[in-house]
């Protein structure tokens, strides 16, 4: 079957949706200015994923790993939610989901790490009023592989976690997404961070 077209068929049974699931991934932050993975152009085509985005590969050369990740907060640092991510935050909010499909519920489940969800939604409570209901935003947006602004001990007993949204997160990995970006490689030293 080919798809359909019918945004009146679709706003019909959106109404008479019970329960709404938007499942997201690259494809929605790729219109804000983030690489997907496996597109043309991709990260994993000019990228190892073994030597960057593994267990082992941390274990091997953290610094490489951080230097990857610092690369790709800055990419997501610099990005802004699209008409998308607002759409999507804007069905989180029960008022707005009354206009459109009363009876529904909200789920979102992202493979994105880049924190446009989060800033979309958190942008749209800004233009509510206090009065809205306003969920939290734990209780709809689950994102799968995490957060690339998630920071945790990797020390064996050590539990700390805390999200950082500046950057960079050490004096050493600044300058160091151009190097990545270029295809070349500047080891960190641990006395840099």
């Amino acid at each position: 079957m080919d798809p359909s077209t019918d945004a009146a068929a679709f706003r019909d049974a959106l109404s008479r949706s019970k329960h709404i699931l938007v499942l997201s991934g690259a494809g929605l932050s790729a219109a804000s200015g983030i690489p997907t993975f496996r597109d043309a152009g991709g990260l994993w085509r000019t990228h190892n994923v073994r030597t960057l985005a593994t267990p082992q590969a941390w274990g091997k050369n953290q610094f490489r790993v951080w230097q990857f990740y610092h690369y790709r907060r800055e990419i997501a640092i610099k990005a802004r939610p699209n008409a998308a991510h607002t759409a999507i935050s804007q069905l989180s909010i029960p008022a707005f989901r009354a206009k459109v499909a009363p009876s529904a519920e909200f789920t979102h489940i992202t493979q994105n790490i880049d924190g446009l969800s989060t800033r979309a939604y958190n942008d749209v409570l800004s233009a509510l009023p206090e009065t809205e209901s306003r969920p939290p935003l734990d209780s709809f947006l689950f994102e799968m592989h995490g957060r690339l602004f998630d920071v945790e001990c990797t020390v064996h007993d050590c539990k700390h976690r805390e999200t950082i949204t500046t950057s960079p997160i050490c004096p050493g990995l600044a300058g160091t997404e151009a190097l990545v970006e270029a295809g070349t490689e500047r080891v960190v030293r641990r006395a840099d961070c």
